[in-house]
């Protein structure tokens, strides 16, 4: 809708979510990704970041995400739980 212009992006979109009372957090993923070493990391640190929030086991969770990287070889199943670590570490409570 917005590439039709039909409607326009908001200027400050994490304001506007706010302003309807609810609750959020914010997280710049894909900076934290780039100092991981790579932008694709995005998605396994935004998991690690709500995986306290689920109704199952943040370690299910990261159990079946390195097993997606385990034919990939080790360093990436290593630089996908970092990844995972870093984004659950930014929301500890």
């Amino acid at each position: 809708m917005v590439n039709c212009g039909l409607f326009d992006y908001p200027d400050d979109p994490i304001a506007d979510i706010r302003a309807q009372g609810t609750q959020l957090s914010a997280y710049d993923a894909g900076t934290a990704a780039i100092e991981l070493g790579d932008r694709r990391l995005i998605n396994s640190i935004m998991l690690g970041a709500i995986a306290d929030q689920l109704p199952f086991p943040a370690e299910a969770l990261l159990e079946q995400l390195l097993k997606r990287f385990q034919r990939k070889g080790e360093a990436l199943v290593a630089l996908n739980k970092k990844a995972f670590d870093s984004g659950r570490a930014a929301f500890a409570s």
